[in-house]
């Protein structure tokens, strides 16, 4: 968990990718052609997928960069796949990341299928990727003749309010369903981030490997923003927020169910957190904007 992934049984619900999205939205922003693949939404296989993928390629002038996020319990599936990709013709570049890759680095370099790894943050170092072969990009590992070669670590973004809102609308978003099971009926519902990172370093835990312990955070109005556009323009009715510590500023959640119910916005969501970060004027806030659940 906590971004390294977990694995589902067939038929349970699909969870959307949000690193992903948040990837897909930043090249968009910036102007990058790109197509985004999400195999368990849009039911493909692994002979669909490298179909369309060799589709694309057709359409692009060499070299394709094709990126693949990876998570701990897929790794060896995912790099028999960048295998398949490799495959497709001499002009495909592959890129591997996630939150993971930074603990497993020595197993990817040992794929020769893999051109590329990014540790931390994919969004900036894709970018410049994708305008060329840029090989000075801070926490970049690349092949070349001698071997792989790793640029200085890239620091996670701070501002998390520069970030464009996550464009759901590249991936199948209405596929994504809460099930019967835990709301009173199928209703549709995407993830949020609000911060990411936690402080506390709990020895189990996953959160600081992959987001850092620096606790970073978006501003209220910009959460709130996102909220209003996933409700309002999406018929979004259930959220899901993946901040490792939603509550480590109560004022802040405080002040982001104040402006939800300022806003009128009809939305349910529940959240993750720990007990000693809760207090009673938090969570009666809570309630009052649509909270119906917490993990602890």
């Amino acid at each position: 968990m906590g971004g390294f992934g977990q694995l589902f049984p067939v038929g349970a619900t699909l969870f959307p990718p949000l690193d992903l999205v948040y990837l897909g939205s930043y090249l968009v922003e910036n102007g990058l052609p790109a197509e985004f693949l999400e195999c368990l939404a849009m039911a493909l296989d692994r002979e669909q997928l490298t179909s369309r993928i060799r589709a694309g390629i057709e359409n692009q002038p060499l070299p394709t960069l094709v990126v693949v996020r990876t998570s701990a319990p897929t790794l060896d599936w995912d790099l028999g796949i960048c295998r398949e990709i490799k495959a497709l013709g001499p002009g495909v570049e592959i890129l591997v990341y996630g939150p993971v890759v930074a603990t497993v680095v020595g197993r990817i370099q040992k794929a020769s299928c893999v051109d590329y790894i990014i540790k931390g943050d994919p969004d900036e170092t894709v970018a410049e990727l994708a305008r060329g072969p840029v090989r000075e990009a801070p926490g970049l590992s690349f092949r070349n003749e001698f071997g792989w070669f790793e640029t200085p670590a890239k620091p996670f973004i701070k501002d998390l309010d520069k970030l464009p809102f996550p464009k759901w609308e590249l991936l199948p978003y209405r596929k994504y369903q809460m099930p019967k099971s835990s709301v009173h009926a199928n209703v549709p519902f995407l993830p949020m981030w609000t911060s990411r990172g936690c402080p506390i370093g709990c020895h189990y835990c996953p959160y600081p490997v992959g987001q850092g312990e620096k606790w970073r955070r978006r501003s209220p109005a910009n959460v709130v923003d996102e909220i209003e556009h996933l409700v309002r323009d999406l018929g979004i009715q259930y959220l899901i927020f993946r901040d490792p510590m939603f509550s480590m500023d109560q004022r802040r959640v405080i002040a982001i169910c104040n402006e939800i119910e300022k806003r009128e916005l009809k939305v349910q969501w529940r959240c993750e957190t720990r007990g000693d970060y809760l207090d009673e004027a938090t969570l009666t806030a809570m309630a009052r904007a649509g909270c119906e659940g917490v993990n602890f």
